[in-house]
């Protein structure tokens, strides 16, 4: 019940959580990924053909050196081709924006 209150309230409602351990690009119903990069770093890639206003997040769960990258897939965030997380629980929320054709940062955790 709580989870999925934040999950509401995040935007996440209809969308899936996706777990990964290795590189993952995000489909367009997939809200968030939980990034486990204890093997060895990655990248996840956002969407492909987002639309407007789309919110995707990628959290890194492990305690690992190793980082996890979130890549634009041809598009940028905030200016730059990747934003990356560090840290374990770390977490980065990201929106599209169809007029800039951009992804901007909108939460980090």
């Amino acid at each position: 019940m709580f989870i999925g209150n934040i999950f509401k309230r995040m935007g996440y409602v209809g969308e899936s959580v996706s777990v990964t351990a290795g590189p993952y690009t995000m489909a367009g119903n997939i809200g968030m990924v939980l990034a486990d990069g204890t093997a060895a770093a990655f990248s996840v890639l956002l969407p492909a053909t987002p639309v407007d206003k789309q919110r995707s997040t990628v959290k890194k769960t492990d305690a690992s050196v190793n980082a996890i990258t979130m890549d634009g897939n041809t598009r940028t965030i905030d200016g730059l081709a990747t934003a990356v997380i560090l840290h374990q629980n770390e977490l980065i929320e990201v929106e599209y924006n169809a007029s800039e054709d951009a992804w901007f940062i909108v939460g980090v955790m």
